[in-house]
């Protein structure tokens, strides 16, 4: 887009659009406390509430501000994708480091849910000595790059439920009928 072809080319028509929702999104106030069927998660791009269902570009204003404040340049280069997440740019960064559904307070929890299956990362051998026999550190990872990924299908499907369960409103009999 901004790499020199020789010609003069004009910015895509929804680019000016898209930057005027953006700004009117970043300077609506959010109300607190937030309604708990609203679930913003800026690193997948995806919001239950019903603005963004209907926004043209799949913003609004509960992920607009979860994100930190992005250049000018941003509404220049920032590409849209087909999947989650709907938006790609490396200014469109969230305001928190780490996944929502991947924190260590799940993680622990996980743990002490799977008492028997599961040691954490600060729990050695029986005896108090680290085994040097068999490598379980590598084992414990992929169970527990295993649990992310289940934990992640398990959002997804509740963010699912939740947006059938606000459709009911609607009556919505196609729907239904391709739902079924």
């Amino acid at each position: 887009l901004l790499n020199d072809s020789g010609r003069f080319r004009e910015l895509s028509s929804w680019r000016k659009e898209f930057k005027r929702d953006w700004l009117r999104a970043v300077n609506t106030p959010i109300t607190i406390p937030l309604n708990p069927k609203y679930q913003p998660d800026p690193h997948r791009w995806v919001c239950t509430c019903p603005h963004f269902v209907k926004s043209r570009f799949l913003i609004c204003k509960h992920l607009v501000q979860n994100v930190h404040p992005v250049a000018p340049i941003f509404f220049l280069e920032v590409q849209r994708n087909c999947a989650i997440p709907f938006w790609a740019h490396p200014l469109l960064v969230p305001l928190d480091s780490c996944p929502p559904h991947i924190t260590t307070a799940t993680r622990t929890q996980q743990v002490r849910v799977n008492e028997g299956e599961i040691q954490s990362d600060d729990e050695v051998g029986s005896d108090g000595v680290e085994e040097d026999l068999v490598d379980t550190s590598s084992q414990q990872l992929d169970t527990r790059t295993f649990q992310e990924r289940m934990l992640t299908h398990i959002k997804n499907i509740h963010d699912f439920c939740d947006s059938l369960e606000y459709q009911i409103q609607f009556n919505d009999y196609r729907m239904l009928t391709i739902l079924e």
